[in-house]
């Protein structure tokens, strides 16, 4: 039997729910979010829909790394998802009610650029569908250090692909140091980089 995307959405999204507070499982399914509607939107493009489930991949890739991350998660949601998408063999029941505002193609959000005194010589890269002030907000609270918001630029169109495709340029340069109990999402490079990169999307 293929694996219902909307189910694994769903999920992800349920876990956030019931912790409200965890800044993990809200970019958790966000990131789901943004990956299930946009194969639900292409599903008769065989080309992009190509192309969304390799992305695909990697994003849930990612996050099976953030679950990983978690101590006391009973359940990797991720696991079946990675093989779903690997082996092509999936489907995607969004219900009759949810169907038309996922449909809408103005459904936008925001990449954004962070810096910190705590970490010289280190950006952050990030993309949200949250109001940016409550992002920033809640990444202080989670790791207990003040960031300053660099740049941040809203209505970008599926915002989590966009970052992506940027993080893969800078792989080489990310932060591999010891990140237990903080972000590993930083990068050692002039925060005026990133934000070109924005810029230009």
């Amino acid at each position: 039997m293929s694996l219902d995307l909307y189910q694994v959405y769903k999920s992800f999204y349920q876990r956030s729910y019931r912790d409200k507070y965890d800044d993990d499982y809200a970019v958790m399914t966000e990131m789901i979010h943004d990956l299930v509607r946009n194969l639900f939107i292409n599903q008769y493009d065989e080309v992009i829909k190509e192309k969304l489930r390799i992305e695909g991949i990697e994003i849930a890739q990612k996050l099976y790394e953030m679950e990983k991350s978690k101590s006391g998660l009973g359940r990797w949601y991720s696991i079946n998802l990675i093989k779903a998408l690997k082996q092509n063999d999936y489907e995607i029941e969004v219900p009759y009610q949810v169907a038309p505002r996922w449909l809408e193609n103005d459904y936008l959000g925001t990449l954004y650029v962070l810096v910190s005194d705590s970490r010289p010589g280190q950006c952050k890269l990030g993309a949200t569908y949250m109001d940016i002030d409550a992002r920033v907000n809640k990444y202080i609270n989670k790791y207990g250090y003040e960031v300053d918001l660099y740049f941040y630029e809203v209505d970008v169109l599926n915002p989590f692909n966009q970052e992506l495709a940027i993080a893969k340029k800078y792989s080489h340069l990310r932060h591999s140091g010891n990140t237990y109990g903080d972000s590993n999402e930083w990068y050692y490079l002039d925060p005026e980089i990133l934000k070109n990169e924005i810029l230009s999307i």
